[in-house]
């Protein structure tokens, strides 16, 4: 997991041959205190995905389709879905300037 001060990269593995998406809206949400959860710009590409959170938002817990009537859209290139999921980020994540 790297954060940069602008975007949150994560690196899925076992993803066979890459990531991809499905048309919709991928509902990434971040947050700074773990309550407060807001929709980010979510960018796929073969095994990364980059998260960039709205201005202001510094990301330290991570949601991926966390409520109970959401549609996935993130497949490996098999087509099995990416799990939901919810992360802490890391206070010593890798930063990179």
């Amino acid at each position: 997991m790297i954060w940069n001060g602008n975007v949150l990269i994560l690196e899925i593995k076992n993803t066979y041959k890459g990531l991809k998406t499905k048309v919709g809206k991928i509902e990434m949400e971040v947050s700074e205190n773990g309550t407060d959860f807001f929709l980010s710009e979510t960018k796929v590409s073969d095994s990364v995905i980059q998260i960039i959170p709205p201005a202001g938002i510094i990301p330290k817990h991570v949601r991926y389709c966390w409520h109970n009537i959401s549609a996935g859209n993130i497949f490996n290139s098999e087509g099995l879905p990416l799990s939901p999921f919810k992360i802490e980020v890391p206070l010593k994540s890798k930063q990179v300037k």
